[in-house]
């Protein structure tokens, strides 16, 4: 199973039992869950009529580019004809718009590097439906004589 998620584009990292955290630091441990803590901060900043869904694309894109751009992108969402409530296809693109560079006082300006966060996004969104594909009781039933497990 391994060898095929790393061939769909998985990360993958092989433990043996005994080595799983064997020898982890506690400074390691504390960032952990210090970035753990921070992207709860992050969803709890965008309202709960968001769906849980779009709330978790929204607190990865606010994690990558920062919770004001991607509120200025949600601002920017309705002028444009998108929705300001869903990540795919609407403020993903008014984040794409944010980062058109444009002319001011005779400068090139950019607002953000905002593609590289609906990249980011999407590169994560992918990378999930492959996890959730691979893993499903219907792949690993269908695999079932292939000599790939689960576990």
């Amino acid at each position: 199973l391994a060898a095929l998620a790393a061939f769909t584009g998985l990360s993958v990292v092989l433990f043996e039992k005994e080595d799983f955290s064997s020898g982890a630091s506690s400074k390691s441990t504390k960032l952990i869950h210090g970035g753990i803590r921070y992207l709860d901060y992050l969803r709890r900043r965008f309202e709960r009529e968001i769906s849980p869904e779009d709330r978790t694309w929204f607190t990865l894109a606010a994690y990558n580019a920062g919770y004001n751009r991607v509120r200025r992108a949600r601002r920017l969402a309705p002028s444009m004809g998108l929705d300001a409530d869903r990540w795919f296809n609407n403020v993903e693109k008014a984040m794409l718009a944010l980062s058109k560079p444009y002319v001011r006082d005779g400068d090139i300006v950019r607002n953000c590097r905002c593609g590289q966060t609906a990249s980011y996004v999407r590169d994560i969104k992918t990378l999930y439906d492959n996890y959730v594909r691979l893993t499903g009781p219907n792949y690993m039933q269908s695999h079932a004589g292939d000599g790939i497990s689960g576990g």
